[in-house]
């Protein structure tokens, strides 16, 4: 901003202040009569320019206090409104039925003896003291409303709307050199980072986010400046300056209690601040000792490392539960009937919420100190098979090797019975296997060797511990064999076992061994052996069919013929 328009914003803040605050010679408003005043302690006020003058006490035929009070304020705010009236004597006639206060020719009330019985006076003193009261008070509202005054007025008033003015203008542009910056700050990311489309299409929800808080800014701080500025243009009439202080009492009621009520609470805060100081102090401590151990930099005999972030945040919450209970009875609103009804209501919801969620975030804590799995482990629940890639409060989830997201719940996980391929697997080595039949007519000392070298043909099988081979069953057609081959790469236990078949059937196969997995039937005389034609011997010929015929041991006899 050029220093042309803040010399500007200078002087004319300057000659606001000056004008609001009243400069310049004013007639002095007339004093009250002197005199005992009129005690008011009850009744309904009578309003002139917003201010009370007397009170009524007591009924009039049909009329209540409070009806007699506004047709009386009626009456005297059209006569004081008038600018063109100047005859504002007051005087009083007496009647049959009581003293009537009059002004010029218009009555303004008639003061009875049934008002003055409610007072404990005269008739005649209290009608001289409404008369003395109401003649002082329309001087008042006679001479504020001179030509001087509504002057002063309306120039306030344009000194008003000209600073609203500019304090808007500043906040909008503030508001819009605010956006601009978030725009540029969002873009100067995303260069310095090199970020591609994916990316910036994610962050825009955070960007608008942003974008919808400034607006939302702009608009409470336009209302603000509305509600805390427009107002007090009534004070600057004579004939609204009453609706103004009626305003500001309702906004200094809430004021005053409001701080009534801060002072008392004070001690309380300060017990609060301090219980809150201590808290955030030890959640301090337990979160960097609990870092530490997750880090490794800390030991703990029988404390898991991965048992370290659960075990935090339980702790801070169980700091932050006790904090909360110590600090309670000292809330303003511990003792409040709405916030107990509301209290009551928390606790009927968790009472009544599912049995099934409970479980499932007890079971979530003891799987993380029962020590089954971790993530990152190969295991099999309830028949899913995959790798644990997170461990939540109230599932579990596993990603499988066909690309899928399972979410088990922690219930069915802490109920069921977990394999774990990864536990074993670094340290001692996870041993797969796999089953093959093979006939009698084939050496189990050649099955051996055979099968130990596809294991070794096969890529990821440790060759120490070597693999071994164990003889599972005596078939009644084949003899059931079990390659055993330890592996350290659980994660890719599939692709090694489909390896490992696929070097079974091709060492079998050269060594014109045939596999009779499941099982296989055939006529052994006259079939072709069911080893792939590319790997038969050249000299291989397809067996034929023997047949035998045995001459009988006696001649047939003809039969006779019939």
């Amino acid at each position: 901003m050029s220093k042309r328009w803040i010399g500007m914003i200078i002087i004319l803040m300057l000659a606001g202040a000056c004008v609001l605050s009243g400069c310049g010679a004013t007639e002095p408003l007339p004093t009250l009569p002197t005199g005992e005043q009129i005690e008011v302690t009850q009744g309904a006020a009578v309003m002139l320019r917003g201010k009370p003058i007397f009170y009524v006490r007591s009924r009039s035929d049909t009329l209540a206090p409070s009806e007699r009070a506004e047709i009386i304020s009626r009456r005297l705010a059209a006569i004081a409104n008038n600018p063109f009236r100047a005859n504002l004597d007051v005087h009083l006639i007496e009647t049959d039925y009581g003293t009537d206060i009059l002004i010029d020719k218009d009555l303004i009330l008639t003061v009875t003896d049934q008002d003055a019985a409610a007072y404990g006076i005269a008739r005649a003193e209290l009608a001289q003291r409404a008369a003395e009261l109401l003649q002082q008070e329309l001087l008042a509202a006679h001479v504020e409303s001179g030509a001087e005054h509504q002057l002063r007025g309306w120039i306030q008033t344009f000194i008003l709307l000209c600073v609203l003015a500019l304090l808007l203008w500043l906040v909008n542009r503030l508001y819009h050199r605010l956006v601009r910056s978030i725009n540029a700050e969002f873009t100067r990311r995303f260069e310095r980072q090199g970020a591609d489309e994916s990316l910036r299409y994610m962050s825009q929800p955070l960007r608008l986010i942003m974008l919808l808080l400034m607006r939302v800014a702009l608009v409470v701080v336009w209302l603000t400046l509305l509600l805390a500025l427009l107002p007090l243009a009534l004070s600057f009439f004579p004939a609204t300056r009453g609706y103004y202080e009626q305003i500001l009492e309702l906004v200094r009621e809430p004021l005053i209690v409001m701080w009534e009520g801060f002072a008392q609470f004070l001690p309380n805060l300060f017990f609060i601040s301090v219980m809150a100081f201590v808290a955030w102090l030890v959640i301090r401590a337990e979160r960097a000792f609990f870092d530490q151990i997750e880090k490794g930099a800390i030991r703990v005999r029988g404390f898991e490392a991965e048992w370290a972030a659960l075990t935090k945040n339980l702790v801070m919450l169980l700091l932050m539960v006790l904090t909360v209970v110590i600090v309670f009875p000292y809330l303003p609103f511990a003792d409040a009937p709405a916030f107990q009804g509301l209290s009551i209501f928390i606790g009927l919801l968790i009472t009544l919420s599912s049995s099934s969620a409970i479980s499932n975030m007890i079971a979530g804590v003891l799987l993380t100190y029962n020590g089954a799995f971790r993530v990152g482990d190969l295991v099999e629940i309830d028949r899913t098979l995959g790798t644990v890639v997170e461990k939540r409060l109230f599932t579990t989830s596993i990603h499988t090797f066909k690309n899928e997201q399972v979410s088990v719940p922690n219930s069915v996980v802490i109920a069921a019975s977990i394999r774990n391929y990864s536990a074993l697997a670094k340290d001692k080595g996870l041993i797969l296997h796999y089953q093959v039949t093979i006939g009698y007519d084939t050496p189990w000392r050649q099955v051996h060797e055979l099968l130990l070298k596809a294991a070794q043909a096969t890529q990821g099988l440790l060759t120490e511990p070597p693999p071994f081979i164990l003889q599972r069953a005596l078939n009644d057609w084949n003899v059931t064999y079990e390659i055993n081959a330890y592996t350290q790469e659980a994660s890719r236990m599939p692709r090694i076992l489909s390896e490992l078949i696929a070097n079974i059937q091709d060492t079998f196969n050269a060594a014109g061994v045939e596999i009779m997995s499941p099982s296989f039937y055939a006529l052994r005389d006259g079939n072709t052996i069911t080893i792939p034609e590319a790997q038969r011997a050249s000299d291989y010929q397809a067996p034929w069919f023997h047949v035998g015929i045995e001459a009988p041991a006696a001649p047939i006899e003809a039969a006779p013929p019939r």
